[in-house]
């Protein structure tokens, strides 16, 4: 009789490491798609965003405990039997406090919560099961096999490197830094290269005869060349203000971004009826303390975002990620090749979504072994096809809101190409 439950105890194990690998799947799979969501909607709930992490954080502990817990009880360790208990009180506390601090603010799908309780039921019920085995002797001590535990214990760590590798690419993102910045953390100074633009402006800078004009901008910084519109570049920025003057202009464009509308493709609209005052009284301090550093005729200010309007004319785009290019490539007669977002005359969010798209992209392959097999499991090549797909209708009616309509817009994968227009429906972003 013990014999047969010894088998059960065992079969069960197994049923439960399994679970413990498609739950860490599925929570790799959630991180990738909630990244997909932040990079391609900007402004999303930041309670909502809070509460998937919470739940996704719980969901990644309880299948590595799940799993740790199964691994014993294949074994045969008794061990398993406080494994188990422990799983359990976390699923009941999760249960508890879930609908406070989850379901509130990021309801589950229907019948969901039933599913839950069911399924803690059986797991419940599996822990008395599995308590008991131990306290009859059915499971034996840890030092009474210790090659067994040994082996369990290897077990145990190669899932906790299964999951780390699963996650490594939303590691590897946050590491790198080209997660899309908060609304309330921009960087105003992030400029290009330094060009012949520049080096005039160094040159007028050193003859006192450089002027400049205090105005927002998404991603240009605030001040610009007064002639020109030019941003003024970093350089010349850093020999030109005091570090007050930088730190009271980079708070500014904090202002900016809070009031701004990072979809307008003309980055000029404001979201916040009372925007433009904020963005006066805010920046006649700044605007006074360039006239005390600069003098009263070399600055001027404009509170409002001036208009963006594309550097070059397009009739036709792909969208196709290659290994460090641009997402966006032209293609019309005589002219093919990747273009810079920001030269087409897109909204901030769009243009930083595409190129974190691109990004993306890059942390697929190993940059010792660009010909190897790629980092990437199949389901996360799904979740970046379809994230290029909401991307590339994205910017079809990004070109339509701006007159551009006739833009032929398509997505290009595994070279072939599927044409997309701003009329059609953003599929759901779901496996």
């Amino acid at each position: 009789m013990s014999e047969a439950i010894d088998i059960a105890l065992r079969l069960a194990g197994l049923f439960y490491l399994l679970a413990s690998v498609l739950g860490l799947r599925a929570v790799a799979m959630d991180a990738l798609l909630s990244h997909a969501i932040a990079a391609i909607a900007p402004g999303v709930d930041r309670a909502s965003d809070r509460a998937d992490r919470w739940r996704r954080r719980y969901l990644l502990a309880s299948s590595i405990g799940i799993g740790w817990g199964a691994i014993s009880l294949v074994a045969g360790l008794a061990m398993a039997a406080g494994l188990f208990v422990l799983n359990a009180l976390g699923q009941l506390a999760y249960l508890l406090a879930s609908p406070r601090l989850v379901d509130a603010v990021d309801p589950p799908e229907p019948g969901a919560r039933q599913r839950s309780c069911r399924a803690f039921g059986v797991y419940a019920a599996l822990s008395v099961l599995v308590a008991a085995a131990a306290w009859t002797g059915i499971l034996r001590p840890l030092a009474e096999q210790p090659w067994i535990a040994a082996v369990a214990g290897g077990a145990a760590l190669a899932l906790v490197a299964y999951a780390a590798w699963l996650l490594r690419p939303m590691r590897r993102q946050a590491s790198s830094g080209w997660s899309e910045p908060e609304p309330d953390e921009p960087d105003p100074f992030e400029d290009p290269p330094a060009d012949e633009g520049s080096s005039r402006q160094e040159l007028a800078r050193q003859a006192g005869t450089l002027q400049v004009m205090l105005t927002p901008s998404w991603g240009s910084g605030g001040l610009m060349e007064a002639e020109t519109g030019e941003p003024v570049a970093f350089e010349v920025r850093q020999r030109l203000l005091s570090q007050e003057a930088r730190d009271l202009i980079a708070d500014w464009l904090c202002l900016f971004r809070e009031v701004a509308d990072a979809l307008d493709p003309r980055r000029c609209r404001l979201t916040a009826p009372d925007g433009l005052a904020r963005l006066e009284a805010l920046g006649r301090p700044i605007h006074d303390l360039l006239v005390a550093e600069l003098g009263p005729d070399r600055v001027r200010f404009e509170p409002a975002p001036r208009p963006v309007f594309p550097a070059e004319t397009v009739t036709g785009v792909d969208l196709m990620a290659e290994y460090q290019c641009h997402p966006v490539w032209l293609n019309e007669p005589g002219r093919y090749g990747c273009a810079v977002p920001e030269t087409l005359g897109l909204s901030w969010g769009l243009a930083r979504s595409l190129d974190q798209w691109a990004l993306a992209w890059d942390e697929s392959y190993d940059p010792d072994d660009l010909g190897g097999p790629s980092l990437w499991s199949e389901e996360q090549h799904a979740a970046h096809r379809l994230e290029g797909r909401v991307l590339a209708v994205r910017l079809a009616r990004e070109f339509a809101e701006t007159g551009r309509g006739d833009v032929a817009v398509a997505i290009r994968i595994d070279g072939v190409a599927s044409r997309v227009s701003a009329s059609d429906r953003l599929p759901p972003l779901t496996p």
